[in-house]
């Protein structure tokens, strides 16, 4: 596994793929991955299981043609969001680096977040997999939030609140691949030791996962 994860993010290799390229495929697999969610898993059978407990079947027939229409917003902006995510993961891993004088192009920082996205990509994938299984008539909001290989998994999750949840399902096998990339390419620029790219990649992880918690928490209480 070393060596594989460290062909596309070493600096002392030739890069058959430029970012670029990386990117733009990362792209198409991220819009045909939510087509598939939007055609085949959350149809309009679905939102009659989810909300047919709160709204009358004529209100979630209205609900469902005006999500509808914005869908291809979702397509339209994937690129953007997609960049988003990987610009500021790369920005909060290059901060401490700034802050020890220890330089490492942007863009390549880029790349290695670019690279361990890869692992969320197989995580929704498998996420879909999981739910075109599922009956319409079985759909429920802990189905939607189910991550497969979790921790949550393993656990009584009746007594947790929904950020709280959201923090233990963060910890899955797709996460700690996400890391072991983020790691590999850090140690493979050659300006970081081993432990303390382990020390920084999993520092970034745990930030984004308090942040995470955070807001669920917030959202929470303003629902």
């Amino acid at each position: 596994m070393d060596k594989a994860l460290a062909f596309p993010l070493s600096i002392h290799t030739p890069q058959k793929l430029k970012t670029w390229q990386l990117f733009i495929v990362l792209t198409v697999i991220n819009i045909v991955v939510l087509f598939i969610l939007n055609k085949f898993v959350l149809t309009r059978d679905v939102y009659y299981s989810l909300l047919s407990s709160r709204m009358e079947i004529s209100r979630i027939d209205d609900y469902f043609n005006f999500i509808n229409k914005f869908k291809i917003w979702g397509y339209l902006f994937t690129p953007l969001l997609l960049w988003l995510k990987i610009s500021v993961v790369a920005l909060l891993i290059q901060l401490p680096l700034m802050v020890k004088f220890i330089e490492i192009p942007f863009k390549q920082i880029f790349r290695i977040v670019a690279w361990a996205n890869v692992s969320m990509i197989i995580l929704a994938i498998a996420q879909i997999i999981y739910l075109l299984n599922i009956p319409a008539s079985q759909f429920s909001q802990n189905t939607l939030s189910f991550i497969p290989l979790s921790l949550m998994n393993l656990i009584n999750n009746l007594h947790f609140t929904a950020a709280a949840k959201g923090f233990i399902n963060s910890i899955n096998v797709f996460e700690l691949i996400w890391l072991s990339i983020i790691y590999k390419g850090l140690s493979n620029t050659g300006k970081l030791e081993k432990i303390d790219s382990a020390i920084l990649a999993s520092g970034v992880w745990i930030g984004i996962a308090i942040f995470n918690f955070a807001l669920l928490t917030y959202l929470n209480k303003m629902g």
